[in-house]
């Protein structure tokens, strides 16, 4: 099935969701859902933020003929980004810093964004284009063609000693194996093969000629070939230069560059709640044969995602306005800058209650005893100690 899910920028709160059958493509939910956004909101006075899945004419033009605002990433096969890869492989494009933050989970780094210079559009439509390079993606995109490179480079090892029989005594078939292996890492563009050829002769006499006649030897030749290859230096530095490229469509031209930025990467925390829906909540399998009850179920889900993102979303923002430090809700009590809603729950998990009776009448109630970070959190979310008891 495709599931679809929408969130608000104030804690990524789910505020809606549908369910599609699993052969539904996923370019086509995104009218539906905006149109539904538009009725929850009552108006369609809003920023609508998704993947490169929105990135349709038809799409993008319903939004635009309701007068609202999205935001998304191209594809990248699209000709305008294969256009600016290849101006950036061509010549550097000047770049200036835009937007400087903490990077997530990495206390003391930081992640920086830079615009590219120029003026952009697309061909569909003429919507503005905003060209970003971020400098953790550059870093991805290296380590990723790093490590593509050196598997390639291990499987062209594995097949030089295979060469010379079988399938692989012929030059086009070597160069063939060759160039799927560098196809399937993508990287034939980065490396360089070559075949050197060996001639081998061999001399023979031949038999049955009568003693004392002089000998007529025959000749012959066998070629064999040795794979080599090395990588392209210019092909990987003018590569080196479309690292950390974000192409960004907006159709606002209002809406400034750094702003298109930080919405879009706001888009991170709807993807959370997908991990949570498959990791937290584990949805999947649902054993159900009628399709009224895998929506059914779905519903739950959605409320469960609901309700643990206000419970997130309260304890945050009570933190931030109290000023207090991160709570130490992980184990050998290390800091939770960000609390999630599973971890408060394994905070709480082992808390019991003990009440003595006999003969079914009851005597006493025992608790066991909360520590210091179990009364913060009931404290942020205005719950006593008695409430959560009973």
């Amino acid at each position: 099935m495709v599931y679809t899910l929408s969130v608000s920028d104030d804690g990524a709160v789910p505020i809606h969701h549908h369910v599609y059958p699993g052969n539904r493509n996923d370019e086509t939910t995104h009218i539906e859902t905006w149109d539904a956004l538009c009725r929850l909101h009552g108006s369609p006075d809003f920023i609508y933020v998704a993947d490169c899945k929105l990135c349709t004419q038809e799409q993008l033009q319903h939004i635009v003929d309701g007068h609202g605002k999205a935001i998304t990433i191209l594809p990248h096969n699209l000709v305008e980004v294969r256009r600016f890869h290849d101006q950036l492989r061509a010549a550097p494009i000047a770049k200036t810093l835009l937007w400087r933050r903490p990077k997530p989970n990495y206390p003391g780094s930081t992640e920086s964004f830079y615009l590219f210079a120029g003026s952009y559009f697309t061909e569909q439509g003429h919507y503005p284009l905003y060209w970003f390079y971020s400098s953790e993606k550059s870093q991805r995109d290296r380590q990723s063609r790093q490590e593509r490179l050196e598997v390639a480079e291990e499987k062209l090892a594995e097949l030089a000693p295979r060469l010379n029989r079988a399938h692989l005594k012929r030059q086009a078939e070597i160069l063939r194996a060759a160039k799927t292996i560098l196809e399937h890492y993508r990287v034939d563009d980065f490396v360089d093969v070559r075949l050197q050829t060996h001639m081998h002769v061999t001399r023979k006499r031949p038999r049955g000629r009568p003693p004392g006649q002089k000998a007529v030897y025959r000749y012959e030749h066998h070629v064999t070939y040795s794979l080599h290859w090395s990588r392209k230096g210019a092909a990987l530095a003018a590569e080196a230069r479309t690292d950390g490229v974000v192409p960004l469509l907006c159709t606002d031209p209002s809406i400034p560059p750094k702003t298109v930025v930080q919405d879009y990467k706001f888009q991170a925390r709807l993807e959370k709640r997908f991990s949570q829906f498959k990791t937290v909540h584990r949805a999947a399998p649902l054993l159900f044969k009628t399709i009224r009850r895998v929506e059914a179920n779905m519903f739950v889900f959605f409320i469960a995602l609901l309700i643990q993102a206000l419970l997130e979303r309260e304890l945050r923002q009570k933190l931030t306005e109290r000023g207090l430090p991160p709570l130490k809700l992980y184990p050998e009590d290390r800091d939770a800058p960000h609390p999630t809603t599973s971890q408060l729950f394994k905070t709480f998990d082992r808390l019991s209650t003990s009440t003595l009776t006999q003969d079914g009448r009851f005597y006493e109630e025992y608790h066991d005893e909360l520590n210091q970070t179990h009364r913060t959190v009931l404290s942020l979310l205005d719950i006593t100690e008695q409430e959560f008891w009973n």
